[in-house]
């Protein structure tokens, strides 16, 4: 297992581009086209604001560290080949071919309205508040414009010999939504991912959810779907990626995962956190996690990440450091200024032998909890 990890890893970096979107997006009624006239990406689509959102007062919970355990792998760290792709007929493009069903058209702009009704609330348990919906001041997408929201940018998108695409369509949206983000027919080691970055001064502390499906095989492979970077200290927000730490959110042989890395290249050692709870096929779940950067419980190191499927704190049986060569100590987790950056799909790092297909929607990011609800 660990010959065919280090052999299958991706090297080649990509550097962040500097700028910042500071549009904060609420997820309600689209104003995005129909299936029967998508076509390129044009000006921001208009999303509607949860109106009565509430926003509940408490601070984030602390992760604690544990042990770290000798063997074992994550699978190396990486960058991947600069996006490549347009916009196809029929459909935006991310690194690839992308099919919203209709004839070629533009998306047209429209406005964002703003979040009304906010109101404060009691702290829950373990010093977390938990709402429904948008709280305090964070992003969410949930697709509905049925092309890639505003904001975000393509990515990663890795050549051939592995395939697949990321594209956003209606083959599988969550709940009663017309679209989801869909990462189709990964085949090979494939990264389709899109970047995101965040409005200035967004804080130290990153509470999130998604909605996951995964069909038909659980991959072997490392595979993430979900991370947040944030400067080193003493760097600017705008750093480029080697300058960033981060935060992930994965699966790794067949369970969930979750990492802390140092700033690519090299982008380990690795502080790895494995589940032994496999990862969910053929149905919707809610994947929450907690980056705390603020960490009040040590005044020295931010704290690893913490995970929940359904509403559930995921256990972490193994813990190890991946590092080349082997036998490095744990990073140190620096302090958190502000989280700057997320980057929403797939990547994954060793071979993924069956085409298999992961579905993203309801996207939310904040810093309180905002629960599964």
């Amino acid at each position: 297992m660990v010959a065919s990890e280090i052999a299958l890893k991706l090297t080649r970096p990509i550097l962040f581009g500097a700028g910042a979107f500071s549009l904060l997006w609420a997820c309600g009624q689209s104003t995005g086209p129909s299936p029967g006239s998508a076509g390129s990406l044009g000006s921001a689509a208009g999303a509607v604001a949860q109106a009565g959102a509430t926003a509940l007062a408490g601070t984030s919970g602390s992760a604690t560290g544990g042990s770290v355990a000798g063997g074992g792998m994550a699978g190396g760290t990486g960058g991947a080949g600069a996006p490549a792709g347009g916009v196809a007929a029929g459909g935006s493009s991310v690194g690839g071919n992308v099919a919203v069903a209709g004839a070629a058209g533009t998306l047209g702009g429209g406005g964002a309205a703003g979040v009304a009704g906010t109101s404060a609330g009691t702290a829950g348990t373990g010093g977390a508040a938990v709402s429904t919906g948008c709280n305090g001041a964070p992003l969410c997408w949930d697709f509905e414009e049925g092309a890639i929201p505003q904001g975000f940018t393509p990515w990663r998108s890795t050549p051939s010999p592995a395939t697949g695409e990321l594209l956003v369509d209606n083959t599988r949206p969550y709940g009663g939504s017309k679209f989801s983000l869909h990462a189709k027919d990964l085949v090979g080691g494939p990264q389709h991912t899109l970047k995101y970055v965040l409005p200035a001064n967004f804080g130290p502390v990153m509470w999130g959810r998604l909605r996951l499906y995964t069909t038909p095989a659980r991959p072997m492979a490392h595979a993430g779907f979900f991370n947040a970077r944030y400067p080193k200290p003493g760097q600017p927000d705008n750093a480029p990626e080697n300058q960033l730490n981060w935060y992930e959110v994965a699966s790794y042989t067949q369970a969930y995962m979750s990492i802390f890395h140092p700033p690519w290249p090299p982008g380990f050692p690795e502080d790895v956190q494995v589940s032994d709870t496999q990862l969910v096929l053929d149905k919707w779940t809610c994947v929450e996690w907690l980056f705390d950067g603020k960490n009040d419980a040590d005044a020295t190191q931010a704290a690893l990440p913490k995970m929940w499927l359904d509403g559930t704190e995921l256990a972490w049986p193994q813990h190890f450091t991946y590092s080349e060569p082997a036998g490095a100590n744990p990073p140190f987790r620096d302090k958190v200024g502000n989280f700057t950056v997320i980057e929403l799909g797939i990547v994954t790092w060793q071979d993924v032998p069956t085409p298999t297909s992961w579905w993203i929607d309801d996207v939310h990011i904040g810093t309180t909890r905002i629960g599964c609800q």
